[in-house]
């Protein structure tokens, strides 16, 4: 998968930078949308939707949850 999509990349990448350690990220595909491919099920469609919306199910320990009203 994508460590930047629901993953501590970004985090990691931060923790490494400031302690001047080199890294290099290897990028993925991330699951929800891999998976839509697999299926020939296209993410979006001209005419029938214009967007994706990847959400986590829950917040690292924070209050910050999404507000779908």
């Amino acid at each position: 998968g994508d460590p930047y999509i629901f993953g501590r990349g970004g985090e990691e990448a931060l923790a490494l930078a400031r302690q001047n350690i080199p890294f290099r990220v290897l990028s993925g595909l991330t699951s929800g949308l891999s998976a839509l491919a697999g299926a020939g099920i296209p993410a979006t469609m001209r005419g029938i939707n214009k967007a994706v919306i990847l959400a986590t199910g829950h917040a690292a320990g924070t209050d910050d949850d999404i507000d779908w009203t």
